[in-house]
């Protein structure tokens, strides 16, 4: 990883010339591991493996961009106390890379604490996995703050979302909660996505709306797939 923020060569400002904070800085935080996932052997990598979003580039070695597989308890190590800022990426339709995201990882990990700052694309995003983060925190994001698919059966508590009114998705949906059991928005492959979120506030622009914004809803929940939000209060968005 390298960043360069010397002020006469590539800075890394965290704002643009129109005074709006940046966004795509940087790649962000990818978490892979080998906790299970609904892939099946699709990428021909292996029962529940695939490679994650984002990393897909020339260069990139596969084997370095593959999560997934049959260990729930899987550890991936700790991430706590961490600010993601100014970070993200869209290197084509449906390939992004988010603030943080975290594929097959598995519930031996820690993940608490964690912050999200003017991002572009998602705050945090499960492919997969059973971990279970607390204290999570994603403000002036671009599409949705918190984003689950191919079966991810985690437990989210105490998560916070705060939109920036000059930032949402350009090319999609910008929602608080997203919630896909794979790309297709039709597959019924199992394990089904079904995280548990609690403790959760979600604040919209609603009273700032610029025209032509692409601000959606609180939460979409698409085929098979779902979860529980329990004691979760959104408020400032368009719908619920």
């Amino acid at each position: 990883l390298f960043l360069d923020d010397t002020p006469t060569t590539a800075p890394l400002a965290p704002l643009n010339k129109a005074g709006f904070a940046n966004v795509a800085l940087w790649g962000g935080v990818v978490v892979l591991g080998n906790a299970p996932t609904n892939n099946a052997a699709k990428a021909g990598v292996g029962y529940g493996k695939t490679i994650v979003e984002g990393l897909t580039v020339p260069g990139f070695p596969a084997a370095n961009a593959t999560y997934g597989g049959i260990e729930p308890h899987d550890n991936s190590g700790s991430l706590k106390f961490v600010s993601i800022r100014h970070a993200g990426d869209e290197l084509g339709d449906g390939n992004e890379l988010n603030g943080l995201s975290l594929g097959g990882v598995g519930d031996g990990t820690t993940i608490e604490n964690i912050d999200v700052y003017c991002n572009f694309d998602d705050g945090v995003e499960w492919f997969g996995g059973t971990v279970n983060p607390k204290y999570l925190v994603a403000f002036g994001g671009t599409d949705d703050e918190f984003d689950t698919d191919f079966g991810f059966a985690g437990n989210v508590q105490f998560a916070f979302g705060l939109r920036d009114m000059n930032q949402w998705d350009p090319t999609g949906e910008s929602n608080g909660f997203e919630s896909d059991n794979d790309a297709s928005a039709t597959s019924t492959d199992q394990p089904w996505t079904k995280a548990q979120f609690s403790n959760v506030t979600l604040v919209g622009p609603q009273a700032y709306m610029p025209f032509l914004n692409l601000w959606k809803d609180a939460a979409v929940v698409l085929t098979d797939s779902g979860g529980l939000q329990e004691e979760t209060t959104a408020l400032g968005v368009p719908c619920i």
